[in-house]
């Protein structure tokens, strides 16, 4: 075992904690298609850790490969001048909030720890009532499939994958 083995491990809610084979610290989508073409190869089952909390633990998998998102994809980028963000998908809300509150601005969000599971179940947020849905907001998301192909999806780009993704919910 790797000395920080149990610590990537760790889940919120001790129930929800698999001893995984191999735990994934992607940096970026490249890594991900790496991790997901380990995992075809060698027939293992994938669990995909946005944040550190998922309360049906789906984000941890018993002998399987974790693809860890929140150790280097816990980012947020704000363009204030046309108001949007890139949120990485191991972003929790407080690095959300953080980086919007220096440009005076404010997400769509809700009382959900992790912004891609408050998102892809829809978003009904504190802000919904003035700018609808959370999911309403979406612009534009960038997928790894599960053969390890980069896709991005938006109204104009893939927009069958876009659309489904539009209530997918989480993992």
């Amino acid at each position: 075992d790797h000395p920080d083995y149990s610590q990537v491990i760790a889940r919120w809610a001790a129930n929800t904690e698999r001893r995984a084979s191999i735990v994934a610290l992607v940096r970026d989508a490249d890594d991900v298609s790496l991790a997901l073409q380990y995992a075809r190869i060698n027939s293992l089952s994938v669990a995909i850790r946005g944040g550190v909390c998922n309360h049906a633990g789906s984000s941890s998998v018993e002998g399987g490969l974790v693809v860890d998102l929140s150790r280097y994809l816990d980012y947020t980028f704000v363009d204030a001048e046309v108001r949007t963000a890139r949120i990485g998908g191991g972003a929790i809300w407080s690095t959300v909030d953080k980086a919007a509150i220096k440009h005076g601005l404010a997400a769509v969000a809700g009382n959900l720890t992790f912004p891609y599971s408050f998102l892809l179940g829809g978003g009904l947020g504190y802000l919904s009532g003035q700018h609808g849905l959370a999911i309403d907001n979406l612009i534009q998301v960038s997928v790894v499939t599960a053969s390890g192909n980069l896709l991005t999806a938006s109204k104009d780009e893939n927009p069958e994958l876009f659309w489904g993704i539009h209530g997918g919910s989480s993992n």
